[in-house]
């Protein structure tokens, strides 16, 4: 086994991380756009979903890697 990198893995784990990553980050809910938000509204479900494909994919990344 080799050494790898988390920010050049090109696994299928490895892109679905970096994807959840990238997705929450331009999420504007995430990056402060809309203040404060009610958690029913649908931008902050959105919000919670991206952070739960995040937590998802990091379990997988994890798994993955043994």
């Amino acid at each position: 086994m080799g050494w790898f990198s988390r920010t050049t893995d090109d696994s299928p784990e490895g892109q679905k991380l970096t994807a959840a990553r990238e997705a929450l980050a331009n999420d504007p809910v995430n990056r402060g756009d809309l203040g404060t938000v009610d958690i029913d509204s649908p931008e902050a479900q959105a919000n919670l979903a991206a952070q739960d494909r995040l937590r998802g994919a990091e379990q997988a990344y994890r798994n993955r890697r043994g």
